[in-house]
């Protein structure tokens, strides 16, 4: 019995096979795997803390932490992110993080002001497809200095008798003499040395805007030499002016 043709006949077919396996696979691709997309911060799960909310003083010294957690939706911390801080009103000196979140999430900046008031903080967080403005707003206020002294830091110049009096300025201080530009006082002026009896005239009493009173409408009738000008403040210690002098009005044609 011959057994050569079958066997050789099962040979072919299975060679045959294995090339149709071969070309069928050749001709496939393989899929290329894809990137997870990078988590985004969630604006409401993530938070923003002060460390004083009020009782900061406004000396520009005083810091007010500001601290920034970057959180996912399902609460798991994002390093590695960039925050910027940002606070509203005037004479703030912000210092932004030194670096990317932690492997907390967490990043920290520092806020001082020299303008008395409340500050909003506002973070926005770095994140591919559109940077992230954070929910929590948290406030900060800062609290005016007591002022120590009261200062003519302009005075008024030669004046004419009649009319205005050069425009001056009372200032606000601490006791090392720099203005308090948060505060707001009322300042008082009344003629000090006054050798001709006269009436100081016009807008007596103003308040201070940035720690600084201007007036810019006080008359004196008669002329001389040697007025003086005493201001005061509710709380602090007269200050009197430097002299001055009120010229003759020009004869009237």
């Amino acid at each position: 019995m011959k057994h050569g043709p079958p066997l050789l006949a099962r040979l072919m077919a299975c060679g045959a096979l294995l090339l149709g396996l071969v070309l069928t696979g050749c001709g496939q691709t393989t899929p290329t795997p894809t990137e997870p997309a990078r988590a985004r911060p969630d604006a409401d799960r993530s938070t923003v803390t002060v460390s004083k909310a009020q009782g900061a003083l406004a000396n520009g010294q005083d810091a007010v932490r500001i601290t920034v957690t970057v959180l996912q939706a399902d609460g798991t911390p994002l390093a590695g992110r960039a925050v910027t801080v940002s606070a509203s009103g005037e004479g703030n000196t912000l210092q932004q993080p030194s670096g990317p979140t932690n492997d907390q999430g967490e990043a920290s900046a520092r806020l001082t002001s020299t303008a008395a008031g409340t500050k909003t903080v506002t973070v926005v967080v770095a994140a591919e497809g559109g940077d992230v403005t954070l929910a929590a707003r948290p406030t900060a206020e800062f609290s005016p200095l007591a002022a120590a002294r009261l200062a003519f830091t302009e005075v008024p110049g030669p004046g004419t008798a009649g009319e205005r009096l050069g425009s001056f300025e009372v200032t606000l201080q601490d006791e090392s003499g720099a203005t308090l530009e948060g505060a707001t006082d009322t300042v008082t002026v009344r003629l000090g040395d006054n050798p001709t009896g006269d009436t100081l005239e016009g807008t007596l009493s103003v308040p201070a805007v940035r720690g600084v009173a201007r007036f810019s409408t006080l008359v004196l009738h008669k002329a001389s030499t040697g007025y003086s000008l005493v201001a005061s403040a509710a709380g602090l210690p007269e200050e009197k002016s430097p002299a001055f002098s009120v010229g003759a009005a020009a004869p009237r044609a």
